[in-house]
């Protein structure tokens, strides 16, 4: 994927993750987050940049569907990325035709398979991709995501849902994204693929050998232009919530970001760093 946080409709790629170590179309428009982890990370003053910094990662290391790069930990939005590759990327053959019901099965560069199942129009496709112990850049992928896209060429409305659950696997190191339900609606602007975007929902859940993970929904919708900026959004809250009720909190006003933290007393207090410039949590 380029640096932008949710350009769906720009060539896609799979990224690494900064995990935290030790410290660790239709759409459902639903803002409840999935149920936090049990051994989830306690969320305090010192992570909560970085705990935000891991929920909406995403990094310049390629990786699409039929190449690795680097092994580095996937993140929600990789995952999220990975589908639309596999949308974008899918044969010439069957991109030529507009198929009903068709299942195409994609080797992986490391073994396994993806079956990869859609129905598609000129300006449609839904369907489902499964992954079959499929190894990329050291991971091993198994899991089901659902999607539903819908665009206008060449400018105008697009929508690309993404939904399901997948875990990836490196030795004895699995990673676990739960109940991922991502919706990017927006429009093209100009014949380099630049966009106007809403995301919402953005909802996971995520969990680490070992212990640290989180759950991640917005409070507001975050909202961007591609114009303005290719990396920030211009607007929207991210909540991430951990172990005892403590929380990180991300309101993004362009071109800052205002981290708050909750230590699970309910109350919200600003971290010293804040506001922060967008490109730190947006890298």
């Amino acid at each position: 994927m380029n640096t932008t946080f949710v350009k769906f409709p720009s060539i896609c790629q799979i990224s690494g993750a900064m995990i935290l170590a030790g410290c660790t179309s239709s759409s459902d428009s639903g803002s409840s987050a999935p149920a936090v982890p049990a051994d989830a990370i306690t969320i305090t003053s010192a992570n909560a940049t970085s705990t935000v910094t891991s929920a909406v990662a995403t990094a310049n290391i390629a990786l699409n569907a039929v190449g690795a790069e680097a092994a580095q930990a996937p993140t929600a939005m990789d995952i999220v990325n990975l589908v639309e590759d596999l949308r974008k990327n899918r044969t010439a053959t069957s991109m030529l035709s507009t198929p009903t019901g068709a299942t195409q099965s994609i080797g992986c560069t490391g073994g396994g398979t993806i079956d990869y199942s859609y129905s598609s129009t000129l300006t449609t496709e839904s369907g489902s991709a499964t992954f079959n112990s499929c190894t990329e850049s050291g991971f091993t992928l198994n899991g089901t995501l659902s999607f539903n896209s819908s665009w206008t060429d060449p400018y105008g409305p697009y929508s690309d849902h993404v939904s399901g659950s997948i875990t990836a696997t490196s030795g004895s190191y699995v990673i676990s994204i739960n109940n991922l339900n991502f919706t990017n609606t927006g429009s093209t602007v100009n014949d380099y693929g630049d966009a106007q975007y809403t995301i919402n929902p953005f909802n996971y859940s995520i969990n680490f050998t070992g212990g640290g993970g989180f759950a991640v929904t917005l409070l507001a919708p975050v909202t961007g232009d591609d114009t303005i900026d290719a990396v920030c959004p211009q607007a929207g809250t991210i909540l991430v919530t951990g172990a005892g009720s403590t929380k990180a909190k991300a309101t993004i006003v362009y071109p800052n970001v205002t981290i708050e933290y909750d230590d699970g007393s309910g109350v919200f207090v600003q971290v010293p760093e804040s506001p922060v410039a967008c490109g730190t949590v947006f890298q």
